[in-house]
This record gives structure tokens, sequence and C-alpha cells, in this order.
């Protein structure tokens, strides 16, 4: 089958260009990995680092099959290669709808817990030789660390 070669390499280049950036993007997320504390980031889906790594790798996969069936002139690879970008497109347009439906939820602010007053005084005091900030104490009892005598 033979196919117009402006076409051919359009394809390409613009596949390679995909396919170095998901390198980068691997690479930089490799590299956030590696060099980030440990404890910084509670949910593994909500590491950046992660999503970075899964993103590039995917992206490098995909941009690898466009560029090898545009290259060869593969009909088999373009056509695994169409179908997995209109299945994205699919997947960006209802995530875009979703959340358009849902953005109320996502611009709501969380309400913050209520504390009983008699514990958070009590709490106060046993952290005021710390600081005489109250402040810096208010922190230290919201964060739980110490409990209201009974």
């Amino acid at each position: 089958m033979r196919t117009n070669q402006l076409i051919k390499y359009t394809l390409f280049v613009s596949c390679y260009l995909f396919w170095v950036a998901s390198g980068l993007m691997v690479a930089v997320g490799i590299y956030a990995k590696l060099s980030k504390e440990a404890s910084a980031v509670d949910s593994l889906l909500a590491d950046p680092s992660l999503i970075l790594l899964t993103v590039g790798i995917l992206m490098f996969g995909i941009t690898f099959v466009g560029c090898t069936g545009a290259l060869r002139d593969l009909p088999v690879l373009l056509k695994i290669f169409a179908w997995i970008l209109l299945i994205i497109l699919i997947l960006q347009i209802v995530a875009a709808v979703l959340g358009f439906l849902f953005s109320s939820m996502v611009t709501a602010k969380p309400t913050p817990k209520l504390v009983d007053t008699a514990e958070l005084d009590s709490c106060i005091w046993q952290y005021s030789c710390m600081s005489t900030d109250l402040e810096v104490s208010n922190t230290l009892c919201s964060l739980g660390q110490v409990s209201a005598p009974s």
C-alpha cells in the first residue's frame, strides 16, 4: 500500500515529538520519585511522581505504535493507534462532562471540625509552657497529640 509521503512523515514527526516528550516525562517522574521525601504524600493516587510516570509510560507506548506504523506503512499499527486516540478522546470528553456536572462538589469548601471548648482550653493550658503564642498552642492541640485530662 502506497501512502502520501507528506502525511506519512508529518505523522511520524508529530509522533516522534510526543515520544520524546513522554520520555522526558518518565525521566522527570523517576527523578521526582527518587528525590522526594518518603512520607511527603499519603496516598499513591495523589502522588505526582507516580502520575507523571504512568502518563509518560502510556504516552511513550502509544506514540511508539504511531511512529512505527507511520514509518513502516503498517495499517494494523495505524488502526491500533487511531483506536487508542479515539478512546482517549472519548474518555476526555466524559471526564469534562463529569467535571462540569459535579463542579459544585469540587468547589465546595470543607467545614471545619468543631472542638469542645473545655477540651481545647485544657489542651492549650498543657502546651502553654512551650509557647506563649496562642496560635502555636492551638496548632498543637488540633494535631491531636494530647488528649484532655478526665
